[in-house]
């Protein structure tokens, strides 16, 4: 029982370490942002769109990145509207793909509730 307690209190204790870390990496990562989106209008202004700046440990320069936006449910219906004709049979595989031989993991944790 003793042992319990003791693995309870330190759930507890990382819990709260956790959330600090969480808040204090968001507000991070906000400044970051800020700092990141005044250098880019810098460079921009100035005319160093393909330059690099030095810094202590290597060089900055501005990128850019593509990301493809998650594909929905929806997407996959529209799609599949455009090969099958058929809204019933569209349905139907739609139906097979999300309701059939999906793999359902299982993990137990503890969860948490503040008053």
């Amino acid at each position: 029982m003793n042992n319990l307690k003791t693995e309870i209190k330190n759930f507890v204790i990382y819990d709260n370490e956790i959330t600090k870390l969480n808040k204090r990496l968001k507000d991070l990562k906000e400044r970051r942002e800020r700092s990141e989106n005044n250098v880019i209008q810098f460079m921009k202004r100035n005319n160093m769109d393909n330059n690099q700046i030095k810094i202590s440990d290597g060089t900055l320069r501005i990128c850019n990145s593509k990301r493809t936006t998650p594909i929905t449910k929806e997407d996959i219906k529209t799609k599949l509207g455009r090969f099958i004709k058929n809204s019933s049979e569209v349905e139907r595989v739609m139906d097979y793909i999300y309701n059939n031989d999906r793999k359902v993991v299982f993990k137990e944790c503890l969860k948490r509730t503040k008053k």
